[in-house]
């Protein structure tokens, strides 16, 4: 981990700031050191909260691993003290040490696995709408 803890660079935003936007591109992912944000996704024209993201906390995660554009919109409840990670620096560090990667898809799984909204994705040639079941 260290070589990952290396690269990170500390940031600070204000309360109601909007930290990423649903859609965007994903080029950067946060650990957050202080404060508290919430996720929202939107979906069929409405806002649905599917976090609260406190001190620990990993966002951004998903779109600096797949590339894909940010899922949810993320904004800082409080003022927030963040450590940032971009992609490019990822890539970097994950190819000498492919076990950051694992991890980070671990981490994205289990995202994925407990929300109960997910914005419209698509993935390959698929379209992925709604969350049907799990087992």
């Amino acid at each position: 981990m260290w070589p990952l803890l290396n690269c990170l660079t500390p940031i600070s935003i204000k309360a109601r700031t909007v930290i990423m936007s649903q859609g965007d591109k994903g080029d950067n992912m946060y650990l957050i050191q202080k404060g508290t944000c919430v996720v929202k996704v939107e979906k069929d024209g409405a806002f649905h909260k599917v976090a609260r993201l406190n001190k620990g906390d990993v966002m951004g995660e998903m779109a600096v691993l797949t590339g894909e554009p940010r899922y949810a919109e993320v904004v800082a409840e409080t003022d927030i003290k963040l450590w940032e990670l971009s992609r490019r620096q990822f890539e970097s560090v994950s190819a000498k040490h492919p076990d950051l990667r694992m991890f980070l898809t671990d981490l994205v799984t289990r995202r994925l696995e407990t929300s109960r909204h997910i914005a419209d994705r698509i993935i390959g040639k698929y379209l992925i709408k709604y969350k049907l079941g799990q087992g």
